[in-house]
Parts: structure tokens; C-alpha cells; sequence
């Protein structure tokens, strides 16, 4: 602890902070230091030199010749009085001087009765320290020496500057080279994430692209041959297909806008009820009799304003999950409820469930759960659906357990505006 009678400088929070911002306190002997204390040592012909750093409670020594301490207590130490002034402190002789009369070092066994010291002044006008040569008998101190002092004082800060810039440099380095690894790293995960693509893209685009071709040539070579029942059979099969090669595109569109940050939000006043029913029983037509979609309406509210192509992305990507990771015949609830001003949709399934572990990561662009097994999809979806409720400023939950179906829950403002997503 500090002394109330040791007088501490103006701004002394910030000359401790800038003491700190040269980290050199508490750092190994230097024998640049010590060569400038030997030459000052030599040239005032005195038993002791030292660089000292006043600190907050003690006077550290980087340097210190004639003297094996390493630090003493800021009160009663010298340095401390010296860095109040900004030229050259001299107590010429201790023992009759009023300001060190009653110190310790002086009255005490260290017998100190002549000290100088100049302090080390930064570039922004603080006083760090000094550099002090002391005796043990009296002495004058000529113009020149007090020059002297300064000129070594001065070579110090040098050397602190120069330590402070190769600093900074260094951690520049270290930043630059840090950063050049993370765009490597980012680089190799780009690539990663195209070779992925383009896999996947193969693959989904062939099955679809594989079953018109079959239709098609089957068509051609055994038109006259087939009913009208096998005929109209595998042109289902086609529309179906194109359905899913017009999915998948828009998809890739669709993410493609999300990156480069162009996808439109336009909302608009619509009936948000009759909206879900619609989308719901056109749901219902494609998924025929393989699964049961149970829409549920909870109130009803005229003042809704979304954007409904995002919306319809939204609830048909999320409904198109529940149906195909639910297994055949699987009830899908969709229920649609109303909480002041804000609406939430909510969709639950029977089906195989997500791990805890991929949870985190599921609406990341082409991530999939592990346990999808084979089951066709591109990993974009819910990135899609995630970047929509985004910008209505909603926010999108899971409850999922495997084998035990998952429910998502969008909840999104009633009242959206082209300046709530920017």
C-alpha cells in the first residue's frame, strides 16, 4: 500500500496504464541496460546506477548496479519523487537536505546522501521512471553532467521504444500469419464445401434426371403398346421428376442469393389462415396417402405482414422434412397460434428424430444428421429456412429426441417492414 503522504503524479491511472503498455516490468536482466548504468556509473564516478519503473507500490530496478535488490517500496524510494519533476532530481547531500532528512535510506544503514536522476519521458509526455546514480558521500553536479544524465536517460527510452515497436511488430506477424492459416483453413473448407456440392448435386440431379429419361424412352418405344392407365403412369413420373429438378434448383438459387446477401424481403399484408390452408392442402395432394397432415388454427388475425414467398419457404421446406423423415402413413401437425404480436408455427412429426450432437449444426448449408441413412436431400433446406426467419426477425427451435419425431417452432413479428431486416 501506498503511503497518504507520498505524493503520486496527475494521471496516474494512465502513466500506469502506459507502464503496463511496455510490458517490462518483472522482465530478465537486459545487458543493453545494464551497459547505459555502467557508463553513467563510470562518468559520475559513483558506487551505484539504476533504471528504475516506478509502479503502483514499488520501484522495480531493470537495471541495477551496486545494488543486489531488485525492487523497494515506492515509498520511500526516490524515483518516486523524481518522476514528479520533469529535469534532472538531485539531492546533493542527504544528510542536511529538508526533503530527505526523514528518509530510511538515508538515515538508515543504506546511508544515502547524494542522488540524481533524470526521468524517462515517453513519447506522449509520461514519466515511466528514472535513471539514478547515487552515493554515499555528497557531491556537486556540474550542467553538463545533468545533460549527461538526460542524454543516457534518453538512450533508455530508446531502447524501451525499440523493444515496443519490435513488439508490435512481432504481434503483427503473428496476426498476419494467424490470419493467412484461418483463410487457408477457410480456402481448404471452401473446397471441401464445392467437392461436397458438386457430389451432391450430382447425385440428386441424377436420380430425377435418370427416371424421365426411362419414362421418356419407355414412352417412345412401347407407346402403342402401353394402356392408357401405364401411359398416364409414367408421365406422373416425369412431372414428378421435373418437380423435384425445379425444387432443387430453386434451392441452389435461393442459397445463392443468401450469400451474396441479395435475397428480397418484400412483406405484405395477407391472409395468413388462408395462406397455411392453402399451402397445407397442396402439401396434402403430393403427399397423397402416405401421410396425414393435421392443420390446427388457434384465433385468427387480419394485421399480418410478412413476406409470403419466405414464409412459403419456410413452411414448405419444414413440411416437406416432416413427411420425409416420418415413416409412411405418419401424422404431421401443423398448428398455427397467435401470442400478442408475435405468430408461431408449429410442426411436428412422428419420425426418425436428430441427435443432440448434429442439433447445433443443422442449419448450416449442407449439413445433414447422421442418421438420415439414405434418404435423399441436398443440407440446404433448413439453411434457407433459417436465413428467411432471419430476416422477419423471428427466431426458429427444435424439440427433438431420436425415434421420437422432432418439432420445430418459427416464431415471427405479425407486423414486418422492409427496414426490420436491415
Amino acid at each position: 500500500m501506498i503511503s497518504p503522504s507520498c505524493v503520486i503524479p496527475t494521471l496516474e491511472a494512465e502513466r500506469l496504464a502506459v507502464v503496463g503498455r511496455y510490458e517490462i516490468l518483472d522482465t530478465p536482466p537486459d545487458g543493453a541496460f545494464d551497459r547505459i548504468t555502467n557508463l553513467a556509473a563510470r562518468f559520475f564516478k559513483v558506487p551505484i546506477s539504476i533504471v528504475s519503473i516506478v509502479d503502483h507500490d514499488r520501484i522495480w530496478f531493470k537495471s541495477h548496479l551496486g545494488l543486489e535488490v531488485e525492487q523497494i517500496g515506492r515509498e520511500p524510494g526516490l524515483c518516486a519523487s523524481a518522476i514528479l519533476h520533469e529535469d534532472v532530481y538531485v539531492v546533493k547531500d542527504a544528510r542536511v537536505d529538508p526533503r530527505t532528512l526523514a528518509n530510511p535510506l538515508v538515515a538508515g544503514e543504506f546511508g544515502l546522501q547524494f542522488y540524481a536522476a533524470a526521468p524517462l519521458i515517453t513519447n506522449d509526455g509520461f514519466r515511466l521512471g528514472t535513471l539514478c546514480v547515487i552515493n554515499y558521500e555528497p557531491r556537486e553536479i556540474t550542467e553538463v553532467e545533468k545533460a549527461t544524465l538526460q542524454e543516457l536517460a534518453a538512450i533508455v527510452m530508446d531502447e524501451l521504444e525499440l523493444r515496443l515497436a519490435a513488439k508490435k511488430a512481432i504481434d503483427a506477424e503473428v496476426a498476419l500469419r494467424n490470419e493467412v492459416i484461418k483463410s487457408l483453413q477457410r480456402e481448404k473448407e471452401l473446397n471441401e464445401l464445392k467437392s461436397q456440392f458438386v457430389s451432391m448435386i450430382s447425385h440428386e440431379f441424377r436420380n430425377p434426371l435418370s427416371s424421365i429419361s426411362l419414362s421418356a424412352e419407355i414412352l417412345e418405344i412401347y407407346a402403342d403398346k402401353l394402356s392408357h392407365e401405364k401411359k398416364q403412369g409414367h408421365l406422373r413420373q416425369v412431372q414428378n421428376s421435373v418437380k423435384k429438378l425445379l425444387h432443387l434448383t430453386n434451392e441452389i438459387l435461393t442459397i445463392g442469393k443468401v450469400e451474396a446477401g441479395k435475397l428480397d424481403f418484400n412483406p405484405m399484408p395477407f391472409d395468413l389462415k388462408g395462406f397455411c390452408q392453402s399451402l397445407v392442402a397442396e402439401m396434402q395432394i403430393n403427399a397423397g396417402n402416405k401421410y396425414n397432415i393435421n392443420f390446427m388454427s388457434s384465433g385468427d388475425r387480419q394485421d399480418t405482414c410478412m413476406d409470403q414467398n419466405l414464409l412459403e419457404h419456410i413452411l414448405t421446406n419444414l413440411l416437406s422434412n416432416a413427411t420425409k423423415y416420418s415413416p409412411s402413413g405418419g401424422m404431421i401437425n401443423f398448428e398455427l397460434s397467435y401470442r400478442q404480436q408475435e405468430v408461431i408455427f408449429r410442426i411436428q412429426d412422428s419420425g426418425i428424430g436428430i441427435a443432440k450432437e448434429d442439433q447445433e449444426q443443422l442449419f448450416n448449408n449442407f449439413y445433414r444428421a447422421k442418421n438420415v441413412g439414405k434418404i435423399a436431400g441436398t443440407g440446404l433446406g433448413l439453411a434457407i429456412v433459417k436465413n428467411c426467419v432471419d430476416l422477419h426477425g423471428g427466431k426458429i427451435t427444435l424439440e427433438s429426441d431420436i425415434g421420437a419425431g422432432t418439432t420445430f417452432i418459427v416464431t415471427i413479428p405479425l407486423q414486418n417492414s422492409v427496414a426490420d431486416a436491415k
